[in-house]
């Protein structure tokens, strides 16, 4: 949504000298005010979180302004949309301020807006959006029942889209109507936030300022995102398996409908829109990949199967970075749904086999990275590989250069967490958080050495990591998460913290 302001009669030089706001339309003015001075330090090479700074404040502009008019509708969609940019772009938040509780904020303000006049015409798409990005946010976390909930916002927010999509579908002109059809619900009366624009006209005299709101006509290109939205949420709604059982009686079932539906709605859009072939395509064969997986661990396919269908999503797509590390995650996926699942069809399953998936990852990941040198993820996800080759190399009893090839990779993961801090460095927007990431993983990399080789002084290098960790916030969830997905042995978790115990 963009910032909306429909009628004011106070300049910015009024509001400006005010010491004291008394109107919601003077809060108002100020929000606006305030987003434009973040917008500016955002466009600098300034750290980003002192753009957040006003734009916290600008919230609390429209707050103090919802506060003396509840009902004033620029206020609400101002507040909603600014919280969901903050909630989305961890970068831009100061300190003590959450993605998970700004994005909370957003999806009670974006629900405000439902309930608003008019409001379901405007906004239920963004709020679509913001179930989706609660979901993943509560994906990551290891708590059953936060992950219950995850699945639960996918569903409403799939919902979402699907009203979204057939208001869309009416709203199109006569000329460009098609049989498009989404999943059959009861309430037809809401839509997909609209392509808006404000333009400013001045009247009377440079002092007063009047704002139109311009809705610009639905294409097919709105239709298309819609459908590529909820594809994407459907991505995700597979690999939450578990949690998606506690909801559904057949997850696998529910997914696969619902994918092959938008899958031919999709095929048809992209006749009148061959340029968005490449992002269709790569959203596609995410999707294609996830469903395969929940298809395995829903013991529906076999492991044969499930990689031939990573092979097959992703023949169609351009080569480049973007292809490679989305395909070499899908392996990624794949080796440790074998690693981990218990599912019959394993049964002729090795651990050369498993090493062998992440082999593939690892290469693949190393052709991107020569295209994308200063992706700190990328450097810090080609450690995690190397990691868990390592880790499955020693359960491999035998093999020519056993003990050679795992003490490379870890030295190779060693190289590449580095290299992740001085990318998360030299390009510190959006990547911030990873120089800590992989600090506190290259650390983690002395501690498996010692728990794997069943020598050394654990506690001590344990002692001498937890005083670097100071610097290092988040460093326990870092490590139980890198833990939980078995980059690391528990027992370099477990001596981590009896050194913090003992200091």
């Amino acid at each position: 949504m963009p910032k909306q302001f429909r009628q004011r009669n106070i300049s910015k030089k009024q509001v400006s000298s005010k010491k004291t706001l008394q109107t919601a339309d003077e809060f108002i003015q100020q929000g606006i005010e305030l987003e434009e001075s973040g917008d500016r330090w955002r466009a600098g090479d300034k750290p980003k979180d002192q753009a957040g700074r006003f734009y916290i404040k600008a919230i609390a502009a429209y707050e103090s302004a919802l506060a003396l008019q509840p009902n004033a509708a620029d206020a609400a969609y101002n507040l909603a949309r600014l919280q969901v940019a903050l909630g989305t772009n961890e970068a831009l938040l100061p300190p003590g301020v959450y993605t998970s509780t700004m994005l909370q904020q957003a999806l009670t303000s974006h629900l405000r807006c439902l309930a608003l006049p008019g409001g379901q015409n405007t906004t239920v798409g963004n709020t679509a959006q913001v179930y989706v990005a609660l979901a993943e946010d509560y994906s990551s976390k290891s708590d059953p029942e936060i992950g219950n909930r995850a699945v639960e916002y996918l569903l409403k927010g799939m919902s979402l889209f699907d009203q979204a999509f057939r208001l869309q579908e009416a709203e199109l002109q006569p000329s460009q109507i098609d049989e498009f059809n989404m999943d059959d619900d009861e309430d037809d009366d809401v839509s997909l936030q609209n392509s808006e624009r404000m333009e400013t006209v001045e009247k009377d005299s440079m002092e007063t300022e009047r704002w139109a709101l311009i809705r610009e006509p639905v294409t097919k290109l709105d239709l298309l995102d819609t459908v590529l939205a909820k594809l994407e949420a459907l991505t995700l709604f597979c690999g939450l398996g578990n949690s998606a059982y506690e909801i559904l009686s057949d997850p696998f079932a529910y997914a696969n409908c619902s994918g092959d539906e938008l899958l031919a709605k999709l095929e048809t859009l992209l006749q009148e829109l061959p340029f968005k072939s490449t992002d269709a395509f790569l959203a596609k064969a995410n999707y294609v990949v996830a469903i395969a997986d929940l298809g395995f661990r829903s013991r529906r396919i076999t492991s044969q199967q499930y990689t031939k269908a990573i092979r097959v999503a992703f023949d169609i797509i351009p080569a480049g970075p973007v292809h490679a590390v989305n395909k070499a995650e899908a392996y990624v996926q794949l080796a440790q749904s074998l690693q981990g699942s218990g599912n019959v069809n394993t049964q002729d399953v090795t651990q050369n086999d498993i090493l062998s998936h992440y082999t593939v990852a690892a290469k693949l990941l190393t052709s991107a990275a020569a295209e994308d040198k200063q992706n700190a993820r990328l450097h810090c996800l080609r450690g995690d590989v190397d990691m868990w080759r390592s880790q499955v190399m020693l359960g491999i009893s035998d093999g020519a250069n056993r003990t050679a090839t795992i003490e490379t990779l870890w030295g190779n993961a060693g190289v590449y967490y580095r290299g992740a801090k001085k990318a998360s460095e030299v390009f510190p927007e959006g990547q911030n958080d990873l120089k800590f990431e992989a600090g506190v993983k290259e650390w983690a990399i002395e501690l498996q050495k010692i728990v794997s080789r069943g020598s050394g002084d654990l506690l001590g290098t344990a002692s001498r990591a937890v005083r670097e960790f100071a610097s290092f916030p988040g460093w326990e969830d870092t490590l139980e998460d890198a833990v939980r997905i078995g980059v690391f042995d528990t027992a370099v978790l477990l001596a981590l913290k009896r050194a913090q115990q003992l200091s």
